[in-house]
């Protein structure tokens, strides 16, 4: 058994050895447990032996005394055997049981101390500041901070326990009624985290996040506050910056006159511009909370489903899609039906994941009418053929019926055509009178102004001569088709006298004239109509280009590469573009980076560069070489449709894509150059409109540089920030280290050089002549100044560093109390000091009661020879700020001097006539200026001194 506990004892605590194991026995076994056992078996055993002993006497008289005393011996004997026995049994009951008390106690124990020391590892670690306040009796006890307080805070966890209100003080002023209401309120109710300010120990202004849990007892009573607190500086910069960069992104997508939206795939809106005002009637709430069946007619919802449904799985598997074009009518929030024309493109995320369905609604009202206009102009002319038609079959019914009054019918068909011919020549459309065959017979003047042809020339010719070349091929199954159909309606090209070719509707009919068969042909050109509506295209084009290209802008977490690839993908479309580059511009080396360029390495493009991206140098004078480097160099757009003959052109290097075709944009920010949009090898002639739109494009790009260009600046600046905090923390501590060699090291011998001397004096002055007596005297006073000068200039380098405690102070109560100090101790008790209604001001009221205290004193100890010592003090408002005046009737100083007065140690007047150390007037400086304030001087040699100092004004806000 004994071999068995050891064993036990040994697996739990295996250092105790053997001693140890018989220590930790006898520790837990219940002493009392045994003892009364023990007792109880010895008083049994004494009160049997005595029975026994009397028993035997009486039952066996006849024994000898040895046989006596043998009998007793063996049953004492078999009595302690059985005694023992039992004894040995409880005590190992006792052992055993508390084995397993000791095994479980010091299994907790290891438990615990291993979470504790899980514990301990993971607030050391975690970049969380963790805080605990205990509280008994609803009163704040203990408090715990983790080490990371003085990464987010600057204060260490020993300054919070020296200073208990230092969490107070370093809330900011602003923020701290919020935050008490929070933290009563914490304490009454659950509620999420708190974010506010705080003054970081080295003076700057932070932003955190404290979240806090109540833990409470039975009763709930609050026992314990336990929460978390996180820097969130950077994430509130952050969200500054991108609220910004998301105003003007937004300012730009509102004051486009179509109305942009998004939707999810359940057609839910997710945004829309304000100008669905002026679509709809309605405000931008209204249109986020609208259902489909409130926005369009409901003859078009069913098709509309239908192509969505069918779309969705191309959709949801990211295929490219491309923008659909619509036409349908809205809902006017009068009723009123709205036709419109959408543009609806798909747009994925990073992943090819669908994100929403980009769309750019116009209005096409003004174009609808114009079309029902043309229609019913087309009407009427058809009438007014018809008209013609009836009139010439009357005129010929009556000339074969009236033969005798041809010269009457004559005239009147003269009358008539006069008529007819005056309305044809009023036309804007050219018209034509041709034979079946397509030979030209008549024509009005707008004929002539339109073609560029005389009357005279169109009669020698032929429709042929009136349609290009490439279509002429088909005229003859035209004309069959308008006779078999007395009419026809096309719209077609026709070519003028200068070949030029132009858009035109053509409208015919199969009319009689004077018993033959004739065709009359109405041509309207259409050039002007066609280039509104291609303008119109190029502007929904151009605004989804747009649209597509903000959505990327404004996520936070593109990169400027994201960006110039978007850009790059629109600007292709834009412009039917086979090839192109986006760059930017080294605002330091003028380096043209090439972003995009680099994706193409190896794929489309066999030339190489070094490093990991394209870089484009400029030369010594800072001009760019190449076709790439003529819009740069000209700060403005720059097209080429035979790009190999251009003068600027220096030919291809190995490798480089064959060029056809060449459209660049500089990117300006301002007056700075900042990066390039190069587009190449074109399906047809880059135009106008592609450098206006690759123009407008230009512009967001130069937006997305200065965003990266500012948050690159904000980076470097918080890493310059970091650097310059590290540096000036090291400088605290060195000057902590001076502070405590002043205070201690040096201040030591310079009070046992002062002690010891006062003892020379007092024990020995008997034995010292009058001589050694002054030179211990002079040792004692300067000893004093010395300690005296000591403690002015340690008061002059905490200032450096103090955190500041501002309040609103009562500058006139806070002088007068002043006031009231000095007076109990000053020796020029005759001094009269006045002090006039002060502004209220802002500052650490500890500091500005030294100024006070400071200037007062120097006004005190100069005007001690003068015969009535006056001293004034009172304060204005100027300039934004309020100035403070102390002056003095005293003995002054030089004003060739003033330059000394705020100087550590510089004195104007010697010791022997005013005694003084010289750092009064610097700590007066150091501290005005830590307010942001300003302090001088100025006097006269026994005329007084006046010393103003300023500091801000209260905020009746």
């Amino acid at each position: 058994m004994k071999k068995y506990i050891r064993l036990r004892l040994k697996r739990i605590t295996p250092p105790l050895g053997v001693r140890g194991i018989n220590r930790l026995m006898m520790r837990f076994i219940d002493r009392r447990a045994i003892i009364l056992p023990v007792a109880v078996i010895m008083l049994g055993t004494l009160v049997f032996m005595s029975a026994f002993e009397i028993g035997k006497t009486a039952l066996l008289p006849h024994l000898t005394l040895v046989q006596s005393h043998i009998l007793s011996v063996v049953s004492l004997t078999l009595l302690v055997t059985v005694v023992s026995f039992v004894v040995m049994i409880k005590i190992q009951r006792l052992v055993f049981q508390n084995i397993t008390v000791v095994e479980k106690r010091l299994q907790t124990e290891e438990t615990l101390r291993k979470s504790q020391d899980r514990y301990k590892t993971l607030i050391q670690n975690i970049n969380e500041y963790i805080y605990s306040v205990s509280y008994i009796d609803g009163v704040a006890v203990t408090t715990y901070h983790s080490p990371k307080c003085l990464a987010i805070t600057g204060y260490a966890p020993e300054e919070y326990y020296a200073d208990p209100d230092l969490w107070y003080t370093m809330i900011h002023p602003d923020d701290r009624a919020r935050v008490l209401d929070f933290t009563a309120r914490i304490l009454a109710e659950p509620l999420p985290a708190i974010e506010h300010r705080i003054i970081h120990k080295d003076g700057t202004e932070r932003w955190i996040s404290n979240n806090s849990a109540v833990k409470r007892d039975d009763a709930g009573n609050v026992l314990q506050v336990n929460g978390f607190i996180q820097d969130i500086t950077e994430r509130k910069a952050a969200e500054r910056a991108l609220q910004e960069s998301e105003r003007r992104y937004r300012l730009l997508a509102e004051n486009i006159g179509d109305v942009i939206w998004t939707m999810d795939e359940n057609l839910k809106r997710l945004y829309v511009s304000p100008s669905i005002r002026q679509l709809r009637g309605i405000s931008v709430e209204e249109a986020m909370s609208e259902s489909l069946d409130k926005i369009i007619a409901p003859e078009h919802l069913p098709g509309m489903r239908k192509r969505l449904a069918a779309l969705m799985p191309d959709i949801k598997r990211g295929a490219d899609i491309k923008p659909m074009t619509v036409e349908m009518e809205v809902l006017h929030k009068n009723g009123a039906r709205i036709p419109v024309e959408m543009i609806v493109s798909v747009v994925y995320d990073e992943d090819r994941n669908f994100a929403y369905f980009l769309g750019v609604s116009r209005d096409i009202t003004e174009r609808r009418k114009a079309q029902r206009e043309l229609q019913q102009y087309r009407e009427h002319l058809e009438d007014l053929v018809r008209e013609r038609t009836r009139e010439l079959m009357t005129t010929n019914a009556r000339l074969a019926s009236e033969v005798e009054e041809r010269k009457k019918i004559e005239e009147e068909l003269r009358r008539s055509d006069l008529r007819h011919r005056t309305f044809l020549e009023a036309s804007t459309d050219a018209i034509f009178l041709e034979t079946l065959e397509g030979a030209i017979l008549d024509c009005n003047t707008a004929a002539t102004k339109i073609y560029g042809y005389t009357k005279d020339e169109f009669l020698d010719l032929t429709v042929l001569d009136l349609v290009p070349l490439e279509i002429r091929d088909e005229i003859p199954r035209v004309i069959a088709a308008e006779i078999k159909a007395r009419r026809f309606s096309i719209e077609a090209h026709n070519v003028r006298k200068n070949g030029e070719v132009f858009p035109c509707e053509v409208n015919t009919r199969v009319v009689k004239m004077e018993g033959a068969e004739l065709v009359a042909v109405f041509v309207r050109d259409i050039t002007e109509r066609r280039r509104a509506e291609a303008a119109q295209r190029r502007e929904l084009e151009v605004n989804t280009a747009l649209a597509a290209t903000y959505a990327i802008l404004v996520s936070p977490e593109s990169s400027i590469r994201d960006i110039t690839s978007v850009i790059l993908k629109q600007a292709l479309a834009l412009t039917e573009s086979a090839h192109g580059f986006v760059s930017k511009i080294d605002p330091e080396s003028g380096e043209n980076i090439g972003h995009t360029l680099t994706d193409m390495l190896g794929d489309q493009c066999g030339m190489s560069f070094e490093g990991e991206q394209v870089v484009f140098h400029p030369r010594p004078d800072g001009t760019y070489p190449g076709l790439w480097g003529v819009p740069l160099n000209a700060r403005r757009p720059f097209v080429s449709n035979d790009p190999i003959g251009h003068p600027a052109s220096t030919g291809l290097p190995d490798g480089h894509i064959p060029i056809s075709r060449f459209l660049s944009v500089p990117v300006m920010l301002g007056e700075r150059l900042v990066g390039q949009i190069s587009l190449a090898n074109a399906a047809r002639p880059y135009g106008d409109d592609d450098v206006d739109a690759i123009t407008r494009l230009a512009e967001f790009y130069a937006l997305a540089v200065q965003r990266w260009r500012v948050e690159e600046r904000i980076k470097s600046l918080n890493e310059s920030l970091t650097r310059n905090i590290i540096q000036i923390e090291t400088a605290n501590k060195e000057l902590e280290a001076f502070s405590y060699t002043v205070s201690h090291d040096l201040r030591a011998p310079l009070l046992t050089i002062g002690g010891y001397s006062k003892l020379l004096l007092k024990r020995y002055r008997q034995n010292l002549d009058e001589e050694a007596q002054k030179f211990l005297n002079i040792i004692t006073t300067d000893s004093l100044r010395l300690e005296k000068m000591m403690e002015e200039l340690l008061t002059l380098s905490r200032m450096g560093y103090k955190q500041l405690e501002l309040t609103d102070i009562d500058m006139t109560e806070l002088a007068r109390s002043v006031i009231g100090e000095l007076e109990r101790t000053s020796r020029n008790a005759n001094t009269r000091i006045v002090v006039k209604a002060l502004p209220m001001s802002r500052g650490d009221l500890l500091m500005i009661r030294q100024v006070f205290v400071n200037l007062l004193s120097n006004s005190i100890k100069y005007t001690r020879p003068a015969k009535e010592p006056l001293i004034e003090i009172d304060g204005w408002t100027e300039n934004g700020e309020n100035v403070y005046r102390v002056r003095d009737n005293g003995v002054g100083f030089d004003m060739k001097q003033v330059d000394k007065l705020f100087s550590v140690f510089q004195r104007l007047h010697g010791q022997e006539e005013f005694e003084g150390t010289g750092v009064g007037l610097s700590i007066v400086q150091r501290i005005v200026l830590q307010h942001g304030g300003r302090v001088w001087g100025e006097g006269k040699r026994n005329r007084g001194a006046t010393f103003c100092f300023t500091l801000p004004v209260v905020s009746t806000i």
